[in-house]
């Protein structure tokens, strides 16, 4: 029954059509990349990818610029790296603030401001106004952040220690490889290829 620990797959289709899958906590059943749980009659789909996974997956350059350069340089450095934000370091490595496509958009071209001129620590958002997400954190800690905070880049901080920076890009991509994945083994499992 619900909320002793066993699964009810009566109560989540999804459930019912998951034997397949790997492991069982209490009412959850998971795959690794997603987790069902029966919710007493509702079903809930989670995002169990970590952070982690999705950065292993990614290339590891990851591109930042000094505080003191100017706003045109850091878009000329996201242009030539395909990016839409770079982290912005200190001299001591240390990351001081994020700048983005959308910073320059609103704190520079709308006020008038010249991008040659303007330096990037006068328009990133710093370091203590971040949100920013660890290793371990989910893709779907990550969609609600991007989402109740509207944001599209989330630096990943180990400790202090910037180790680096998930777009909404990255974050969709992932799901949606995954939610293929899945409607792949529940039209197996419906055509019978998992009985």
């Amino acid at each position: 029954m619900p909320g002793e620990g066993v699964l009810n797959p009566g109560n989540c289709p999804l459930l019912a059509a998951a034997p397949f899958w790997g492991y069982n906590i209490g009412t959850i059943k998971s795959n690794g990349w997603f987790a069902f749980e029966d919710k007493g009659g509702d079903c809930a789909m989670m995002y169990t990818r970590t952070v982690k996974e999705l950065l292993a997956g990614k290339k590891p350059d990851i591109w930042s610029i000094g505080p003191k350069a100017t706003v045109f340089d850091a878009l000329v450095l996201m242009e030539q790296k395909g990016v839409g934000a770079l982290m912005v370091m200190d001299e001591k490595d240390e990351a001081v603030g994020i700048i983005s496509e959308r910073d320059y958009a609103r704190k520079v071209s709308l006020k008038g401001k010249a991008s040659k001129e303007t330096p990037v620590e006068e328009v990133m958002t710093p370091a203590a106004e971040m949100y920013h997400v660890k290793p371990e954190n989910t893709l779907e800690d990550c969609m609600v952040l991007i989402t109740a905070k509207h944001v599209r880049h989330l630096p990943v901080f180990q400790g202090k220690r910037f180790v680096g920076i998930v777009s909404i890009g990255d974050v969709l991509k992932d799901i949606i490889s995954e939610q293929e994945t899945l409607i792949e083994h529940l039209s197996n499992y419906i055509t019978g290829k998992y009985v």
